[in-house]
């Protein structure tokens, strides 16, 4: 059943400028949140008992609960409560999550509760934990949104040309976190700014700027390399990429196994900054089945692996991370221009490509991963 919101928030008035700090970042991670500013032309005219029961018995996918002095002692917030707790005594998994602004008891929450203290980790280390709880996180490096993708197995390869992809096979992964778009220009900005060693390359016309929302482009695998060192991040190995990209079912495209106009960019009549790519998250319908943007058309993206052509029919079958060593770097994800011949295989989430490390194309970009170490709730 598909929620209404993300997270539901329940405070006391007197500590609506906590909740307001932690949805103002959550709401900007485009999380649905529950904030009762938020919801006046909604809740306008209605009977808020029944109105606010039904967010917090069935509302949200998780509530979280502000416990202070104040708490137990209004009317609202032990509707709230009541409502939340209905749901959580019939839940296998947590539903409630409480953020402790001081120590004060509530009725009915068990003292041995697991609590998030805001004095102690901060609305910013609260809100990336109720991300993680959603699926998602933000690397507070550079800011980007990462989104999880589960342990288990995925359909890897094709049984179609060309050979380098094949043959296809069923691979296990452990759980990781990927970026949900590309590194934008003004991410990269931020990075080279940072460690005064690298610079945006120069692919901008004089009449054209970069715009921070569109992905850094013109990068080297080695660049790309030290962005993710700096955001303490990795580049995607190729198994990480195509199950992000197409899901454990092992769809051709990321929204299906047919190929429909719309749902990514390529072969544009009309060039975007400079000739390279378009902004992110301009195709939501060609997001893959985990909510990853852009992971087709627009750019290719540099992988982790060493590439080598017949690879496949020797890679092992849990946790593959290519060759040990090699000529070339694996690249994903086909840029718009690439070429018609191919056309749409080379748009195909197991299709490959490879360059020298240090090749510099105005078509080459990347995204970070974030291994999870098991941690998937």
């Amino acid at each position: 059943m598909t929620m209404r919101y993300d997270i539901a928030l329940s405070f006391a008035g007197e500590d609506r400028e906590y909740a307001k700090q932690l949805a103002d970042i959550l709401l900007a991670g485009g999380i649905r949140v529950f904030f009762d500013e938020y919801e006046e032309d909604q809740s306008w005219g209605e009977d808020l008992n029944s109105y606010l029961t039904n967010i917090y018995q069935s509302g949200a996918q998780y509530v979280v609960m502000f416990v202070s002095k104040f708490y137990p002692k209004k009317f609202w917030t032990n509707i709230e409560l009541k409502a939340a707790q209905d749901t959580a005594f019939q839940r296998k998994t947590p539903y409630i999550l409480p953020v402790r602004l001081d120590d004060t008891a509530v009725a009915g929450m068990l003292a041995t509760a697991g609590y998030m203290d805001w004095a102690e980790k901060g609305v910013h280390r609260i809100a990336n934990l109720v991300l993680k709880k959603l699926g998602k996180m933000i690397n507070e490096k550079d800011n980007a949104e990462l989104i999880l993708i589960p342990q288990g197995e995925f359909t890897m390869g094709s049984t179609k040309e060309p050979k380098d992809r094949m043959p296809e096979r069923k691979v296990w992964l452990d759980s990781f976190y990927i970026y949900k778009n590309p590194v934008t220009y003004g991410q990269y900005v931020m990075f080279c700014e940072a460690t005064r060693l690298y610079r945006p390359p120069t692919w901008v016309m004089e009449d054209l700027k970069p715009k921070e929302d569109h992905p850094i482009v013109g990068v080297t695998w080695d660049e790309a390399l030290a962005y993710c060192e700096w955001a303490g991040v990795s580049l995607p190995t190729e198994a990480q990429w195509e199950k992000a990209a197409r899901g454990a079912d092992g769809l051709r495209f990321p929204w299906g196994n047919n190929w429909e106009e719309g749902r990514c960019e390529y072969r544009r009549k009309q060039w975007g900054y400079a000739g390279i790519a378009i902004q992110i998250n301009n195709f939501p319908r060609g997001a893959s089945p985990y909510g990853v943007q852009d992971m087709c058309g627009n750019i290719w993206e540099w992988c982790a692996d060493w590439y080598e052509e017949d690879y496949y029919g020797r890679s092992p079958s849990r946790n593959p991370k290519g060759p040990e060593n090699g000529r070339h770097r694996v690249k994903r994800g086909c840029g718009w221009e690439d070429d018609i011949r191919w056309f749409p295989v080379n748009f195909e989430c197991s299709f490959r490509n490879h360059k020298e490390p240090s090749f510099r194309y105005r078509l080459d970009g990347f995204r970070g991963v974030l291994n999870s170490g098991g941690d998937e709730t």
